[in-house]
């Protein structure tokens, strides 16, 4: 009788205690934003922004890509500034991404609403002309990030708290977008998030 009380109170016990014991792992979620420049058929300046969530080694991403090309009038004095050309690509990708200790490698593709803004100044007077497509947005993304949990570090100097899953990355992305007008481009990009599970 003893033996088996024991068992029924220390068996349960003993699972209980071991749960408590195991590292509960967080979900790897992050955000990014991306600067760089583009060419193609359409180029200029390029900022980039996603949030992504990553299952198993399935990458699912939420992009706002945007890209300008700055012109400047300069038969009025003084000089003044205007974009040619604005393209807004709102995309959804899936990807595969893969993790090596505090670095990750990820390729994406998927499909997006490409909008497209021309602008054109004749004597002084801005005209624009505006187009949506769709759009077949892609992107390569290499990242460096903390290996292990520690605390978040404000700046990548000042620590802060407890150690966490949560911290900051840096990296280059290659990304563009295949429609009507396309571009390619090249950035240096920076996370805020979960990059792994810990």
């Amino acid at each position: 009788m003893k033996k088996l009380l024991f068992l029924v109170l220390f068996v349960p016990l003993a699972a209980m205690a071991q749960d408590i014991g195991k590292k509960r792992s967080n979900p790897i979620i992050y955000a990014d934003l991306t600067f760089g420049g583009a060419g193609g058929s359409s180029d200029g300046f390029m900022l980039g922004m996603g949030l992504n969530y990553q299952r198993k080694s399935h990458l699912f991403t939420l992009r706002w890509a945007v890209l300008g090309d700055l012109s400047m009038d300069v038969i009025d004095y003084p000089p003044e500034p205007y974009y040619t050309e604005t393209i807004n690509d709102y995309g959804v990708l899936y990807g595969q991404r893969f993790i090596f200790g505090g670095t990750s490698l990820s390729v994406s593709a998927g499909a997006s609403l490409y909008r497209r803004q021309t602008g054109v100044r004749i004597q002084g007077i801005a005209t624009h002309d505006r187009d949506a497509y769709l759009g077949f947005p892609f992107e390569v993304d290499f990242k460096i990030f903390k290996r292990e949990r520690m605390p978040y570090h404000i700046y990548g100097i000042i620590p802060v708290g407890p150690p966490t899953s949560f911290g900051n990355s840096i990296g280059i992305k290659v990304m563009g977008s295949v429609s009507h007008t396309g571009f390619i481009g090249v950035g240096l990009t920076f996370g805020l998030g979960m990059h792994k599970e810990y």
